[in-house]
C-alpha cells in the first residue's frame, strides 16, 4: 500500500500528533479511499481539485505526492488537474462516490487503539505492578493454602491478608493466619518501600516473640511453601531491568534481570503479561546455570468490583517437586482500612478486620 509513495512526509494536519508510522498508515489509505478504480471514473476536472483539498485537510500537505498507485491505474496531475490514467484512456478522478467509504476509514484512524504506539517494557511492568498488587486504596481477601510435597502429601494454611496504600507507591500489608492449630494466630507485618528496604515482621505467639525479617531473607520459604515472603507483597520493580523479548496475541513477555545478581538465587526470569488486564500470568526462574527451576502462575482471573483479580495461584518447585496452590476468596476492595492496624500492636492482637 505505501511502495507507491517512495517518501517519507512530515504530517502538519490534524493527524499530526501520531507517530510516524501512524502517518504513512494516514497517507497509504488516505491515497486508496480518495483514488478511484479503474472504469469508475469522470470527466469533471472539479473532481481533481476536490481531491487535492481532501487530501490537504487530512494530512496538512499542500498537495498529494508526484504519483501514486491506485486500483487498476495511476493518478497523476495534467495542466493542473489530476488525472487517472489507465490502459485505455486519461479520466478526472469522482470524489463523491468515496467519500462515504473514507468517513469510514477516518474514524478508524483516530482510534487510539490503531495508532497507539508500542510501550516499552518498563511502561508494561509498571502497568503490570500496578495490576497485580494496587487494585483500589486498600483491599482483602481470605486465603487456603495447600501445599503438596514431592510425595504427594498435602498440608493446608488458611490466612487473611489485609492490604492498605498509603504514600505514593508504598503500600502495608498484614497476614493473619486462621489454621491450622500450629500455625493459628501468628501474624505477618510489611511495610512496603519501593526503591529501598522493606520492613518486614513475624509474629510467633508460641514463642511470644515478634521475629523481624531481614532483606536479606525476603527470597526464603513463606511459612514452609513454595511461596517466598516477597512473594506476599511483591518484588520491586526497581530491582531489576526489564526487557520486552517478544509478544504474542494475549501477553508481553518480560525479561527481567536483577541490578543487584549477589543478592538473589537467579539470573534473571521471565514474566508473561496479559495485554487486556495487564495482570501477571506466569513467571518463570532461572537459575545461575540458565536452568529453570521456578515456576508461578495465576491459573484464574475473575473481575471483582471492577478490578481483574487472580483468585487461584500456583508456586511449583522444579527441581525438588514440590508445589504450593493459593485459593482466594472472600475479596474486597476500597474497603475502608485503617493505618494503624498495620503496626506491630496488632501483631499480637489481630484487627477486627481480619474476622470480618
Amino acid at each position: 500500500m505505501l511502495a507507491g509513495f517512495r517518501w517519507c512526509p512530515s504530517i502538519n494536519g490534524p493527524f499530526a500528533r501520531y507517530p510516524c508510522c501512524a502517518k504513512k498508515i494516514i497517507l497509504g489509505i488516505s491515497t486508496i479511499c480518495l483514488t478511484v478504480p479503474s472504469g469508475r471514473q469522470t470527466d469533471n476536472a472539479q473532481a481533481g481539485t476536490e481531491w487535492v483539498q481532501k487530501w490537504s485537510f487530512f494530512t496538512g500537505l499542500k498537495s498529494p505526492p508526484v504519483q501514486t498507485s491506485g486500483w487498476g491505474g495511476t493518478a497523476r496531475p495534467v495542466h493542473g488537474q489530476w488525472i487517472y490514467r489507465d490502459s485505455e484512456r486519461e479520466k478526472g478522478l469522482d470524489m463523491g462516490k468515496f467519500l462515504s467509504v473514507f468517513s469510514c476509514f477516518a474514524v478508524l484512524l483516530v482510534s487510539p487503539i490503531a495508532l497507539a504506539e508500542e510501550m516499552t517494557a518498563d511502561e508494561i511492568v509498571v502497568k503490570a505492578d500496578d495490576a497485580a498488587y494496587y487494585a483500589g486504596t486498600d483491599g482483602r481477601s481470605d486465603v487456603k493454602m495447600i501445599i503438596t510435597d514431592a510425595g504427594g502429601g498435602t498440608r493446608i494454611r488458611e490466612f487473611t491478608v489485609l492490604r492498605m496504600n498509603t504514600k505514593g507507591r508504598d503500600q502495608k500489608f498484614y497476614v493473619y493466619f486462621n489454621a491450622p492449630p500450629d500455625v493459628r494466630k501468628m501474624a505477618y507485618l510489611v511495610w512496603k518501600h519501593p526503591g529501598k528496604n522493606d520492613d518486614r515482621w513475624l509474629w510467633l505467639p508460641a514463642l511470644n516473640l515478634v521475629k523481624r525479617i531481614a532483606p536479606g531473607d525476603k527470597r526464603t520459604s513463606f511459612v514452609g511453601s513454595d511461596f517466598l515472603y516477597e512473594d506476599v507483597s511483591g518484588r520491586g520493580i526497581d530491582e531489576d531491568t526489564h526487557e520486552l523479548v517478544r509478544t504474542t496475541d494475549t501477553r508481553y513477555v518480560i525479561k527481567n534481570v536483577p541490578k543487584e545478581p549477589d543478592t538473589v538465587e537467579f539470573s534473571y526470569y521471565l514474566v508473561w503479561i496479559d495485554k487486556g488486564s495487564f495482570l501477571p500470568r506466569k513467571a518463570e526462574y532461572y537459575d545461575k546455570n540458565g536452568k529453570l527451576y521456578r515456576r508461578v502462575e495465576g491459573l484464574r482471573v475473575e473481575n471483582i468490583q471492577g478490578y481483574p483479580t487472580v483468585v487461584e495461584s500456583v508456586a511449583s518447585d522444579l527441581t525438588g517437586g514440590s508445589s504450593t496452590r493459593n485459593i482466594f476468596s472472600n475479596i474486597r476492595y476500597n474497603i475502608g482500612l485503617k493505618e494503624r492496624i498495620f503496626t506491630e500492636r496488632f501483631l499480637r492482637r489481630p484487627p477486627r478486620d481480619v474476622r470480618r
